[in-house]
């Protein structure tokens, strides 16, 4: 089964991948943080189907942080924008006000840091 196509979002001087998959009235934000590769995390069959389950009841948001995956390289000398930033970003790409956040691995800390600075 195809993946959903990726768009990007810019923040800074940077661009960052993301996917949506579904189109339920709950969103879901998923991130692995620089661990993360949207297009080959599809290839995983059992993480195919977690995401494609979260997506029959909620839309799927996932992206790239800069860095991993498919997003912009660091690049030199240029202060990459934090994850709580980049996160906004794409919530702000694709008009996701309010959303339940998965994080895992190095995005934990960042999600938090979103939370504490956007508590609504």
């Amino acid at each position: 089964m195809q993946h959903p196509d990726t768009r990007y979002a810019s923040v800074a001087d940077y661009t960052i991948s993301y996917q949506v998959l579904g189109n339920a009235p709950i969103d879901v934000v998923v991130s692995a943080g620089t661990y993360n590769h949207m297009d080959v995390q599809w290839e995983d069959p059992a993480i195919s189907v977690f995401f494609r389950t979260i997506a029959t009841y909620a839309r799927l948001i996932r992206f790239d942080v800069i860095g991993g995956g498919i997003s912009d390289r660091v690049q030199p000398g240029v202060e990459p924008p934090s994850f709580s930033e980049q996160l906004g970003a794409v919530a702000e790409a694709v008009g996701a006000q309010r959303f339940a956040m998965i994080a895992m691995t190095d995005a934990v800390g960042g999600a938090i840091e979103f939370t504490v600075e956007h508590p609504d």
